[in-house]
């Protein structure tokens, strides 16, 4: 703003001079010292374009502003305490940043502006390929460029109240949401919640292969290799898995792993279509997991196969379930909870232990149709059973069937225990039979009825 016609004007030529000052001496009431007004919706009653020092208390109705490349709170003049930065954080409106996300996904409505979820949100092919920049926030790509519908690379972004989904061609590395860090930055402490995934055929609805990304009261339908991957460490996830369409194929696996550490893990799962489905797969250390699984009792489903990794604690509900657990690692826990009332598969499983060592285990199996509630193949060693085995088939009815050596075994037991290898321990009530053909197996505790 030059060549402006000036009605009063003050300069002045000082290091410490003062062009214009208004001084007001009152002592209470609102006083002002200077006021500018303008009839113009698009003027400024105070106009300034070098730096502005406000020593007091700064009140805005609005405050509207240009890319902020940098903010600095406090400074080598005037120290500013990290608890009053905090608290003036404390007071600021969501980033704008988050809208602007909503946005470009095709929202119509913005956060509490409607009820409920909308189903017409799926992102546009022509939509993509924006780079969107949020102050405080970081880079959003939406593009195909990146093959991910939402790729994201910076830290702290908030996701959150959407419908998702992808209507892309099938059998491509197409995911949802997709983080993961780039060159020498990380992709870490975001926080997405309430988001419904329509996955149809993208590769998954989540990909993570950041540190402490929350995901909260997440609803995954059908996605194509699997509806969440978990490469990354130390995050919350809560997710329900369920095919919007009973006789459409189904993700192979709800939640894959790959040398995922530290992760704290709810997953409600319905395995309905399809066959062989897994609702948690993979490897990794030191990751807590609650898992319900609710399958069909015709099909060959697996509630947790685990095939790398130790320290990982399991808590496993399933019903109808062709194998509930299948442990190919070591020195990992698990609580089961198994009923396969109706599966008409003989060789069922509640536990399959397949040649590793030192799980311990423990819950209740039941099984009406036959197989094995706990399976131990012949290198299987140190591991702990306690707790109740159940097997009610007409025939194949197996409680235990252990191959391996040196593993201990208490509880109750119904059905047919069978020690092809040696130096076990069993101890408790078997309502049924005892095949040892092992040597210096220990059943001296074990009462048979």
């Amino acid at each position: 703003m030059t060549d402006r016609t000036a009605r009063v004007v003050g300069e002045i030529d000082g290091k410490e001079a003062v062009g214009l000052l208004g001084i007001n001496a009152a002592t209470d009431g609102e006083a002002i010292a200077i006021k500018g007004e303008t009839a113009s919706e698009g003027g400024y009653g105070f106009y300034t374009p070098d730096n502005t020092h406000v020593g007091g208390r700064l009140e805005a109705n609005e405050l509207e502003t240009q890319s902020i490349e940098t903010a600095r709170l406090g400074g080598t003049r005037y120290a500013t305490q990290f608890e009053s930065i905090q608290a003036a954080l404390a007071d600021l409106p969501e980033p704008v940043a988050e809208i602007d996300l909503l946005l470009a996904c095709g929202v119509v409505a913005l956060p509490g502006q409607s009820e409920g979820y909308r189903e017409d949100l799926t992102v546009p092919q022509q939509r993509r390929g924006a780079t969107l920049r949020g102050d405080g926030i970081g880079t959003i790509w939406l593009g195909t460029g990146e093959d991910h519908v939402i790729d994201i690379d910076s830290m702290h972004v908030t996701i959150r109240d959407l419908y998702l989904g992808y209507d892309g061609a099938a059998g491509e590395e197409n995911d949802i949401i997709h983080i993961e860090p780039r060159g020498e930055s990380q992709s870490q402490d975001h926080t997405i919640s309430n988001i419904v995934f329509d996955a149809n055929d993208a590769r998954y609805a989540i990909y993570d292969d950041g540190i402490r990304n929350t995901f909260d009261h997440i609803y995954i339908r059908a996605a194509g290799e699997a509806g969440a991957y978990l490469s990354g460490a130390q995050g919350n996830i809560e997710i329900t898995t369920d095919p919007h369409d009973p006789d459409q194929e189904w993700f192979e696996t709800g939640i894959k792993f790959e040398r995922g550490h530290r992760y704290h893990v709810e997953h409600h799962a319905t395995l309905r279509s399809g066959t062989d489905q897994t609702a948690i797969a993979g490897s990794g250390n030191g990751n807590m997991i609650w898992v319900r699984a609710d399958c069909s009792n015709d099909q060959h489903h697996t509630v947790v196969e685990w095939t790398g990794g130790n320290t990982n604690q399991f808590w496993v509900t399933a019903r109808e379930a062709y194998r509930g657990v299948i442990a190919s690692s070591s020195w990992n826990s698990a609580h089961i909870e198994q009923f396969n009332v109706t599966h008409p598969a003989e060789d069922a499983r509640g536990v399959d232990i397949r040649g590793f060592n030192g799980w311990n285990l423990s819950g209740f199996i039941r099984l009406d149709a036959g197989g094995r509630c706990l399976n131990v193949d012949s290198s299987g060693r140190w591991n702990m059973w306690t707790g109740t085995l159940l097997n009610r088939g007409e025939t194949n009815a197996t409680a235990i069937r252990c191959a391996g050596d040196k593993n201990t075994f208490f509880g109750v037991f119904e059905g047919e225990i069978i020690l092809d290898g040696d130096n076990n321990y069993i101890a408790g009530v078997l309502d049924g039979t005892l095949n040892d053909n092992g040597t210096g197996n220990d059943t001296s505790n074990l009462v048979i009825n």
